[in-house]
């Protein structure tokens, strides 16, 4: 999976930090982190003797598809009516990638006419577009299902599937205010979240 967000700030603590998005795998974002090129990477869950992960989240893979679509408003679809759309996924490396390919191979269906983009937000305008229909992360496309350009549609029998999305940051970095205010905030946001649901 693509990192969706990196929090730098400077080594001192100030009243200024930056942050910045850098498009990078999980492993590239702990790099940085050890080389203390950032302070703090958001990602899936990984595992490095010299990275803390902090969990934040639990993020779901949805079915989007345009609000017009056949299966809007329909039962809950089966992996079969699924096969038979175009599939657009992104970023072979990423680990959405690889959940979505598991839940087609689990489900027995093998036959899928996909097309593979490099990110997510192209993913998201081919959808937009009535050119197929994808699994996205729900956080990548909430604002859109809330703008009405596109809609989750529910599968049967198939059990949701998440990704933990998790803060990376050095094991022995020096407490920085800047970036423990940012991990209060965002833990507050993912408890209001699960609240919400």
């Amino acid at each position: 999976m693509r990192c969706r967000s990196c929090w730098n700030s400077s080594r001192r603590p100030t009243r200024r930090s930056r942050s910045r998005y850098t498009p990078a795998t999980p492993s590239r974002y702990s790099a940085l982190v050890v080389r203390e090129e950032v302070q703090l990477g958001l990602s899936r869950a990984l595992h490095h003797a010299d990275v803390e992960s902090i969990p934040l989240y639990e993020d779901e893979l949805v079915l989007v598809v345009h609000p017009q679509h056949r299966l809007v408003g329909s039962p809950p679809a089966s992996l079969l009516e699924i096969s038979r759309e175009r599939l657009i996924m992104f970023d072979p490396a990423s680990s959405y990638y690889d959940l979505t390919r598991a839940l087609f191979r689990t489900g027995r269906v093998t036959a899928l006419r996909a097309m593979e983009l490099d990110n997510i937000e192209a993913v998201k305008r081919m959808v937009e577009r009535r050119l197929g229909v994808a699994f996205l992360p729900h956080t990548a496309v909430v604002r859109d299902v809330a703008d009405g350009r596109m809609c989750i549609v529910r599968l049967e029998d198939c059990p949701p599937m998440y990704q933990s999305i998790v803060a990376l940051r050095r094991r022995d970095s020096p407490p920085i205010h800047t970036v423990n205010t940012f991990l209060d905030l965002a833990q507050t946001a993912a408890d209001g979240i699960r609240t919400a649901e």
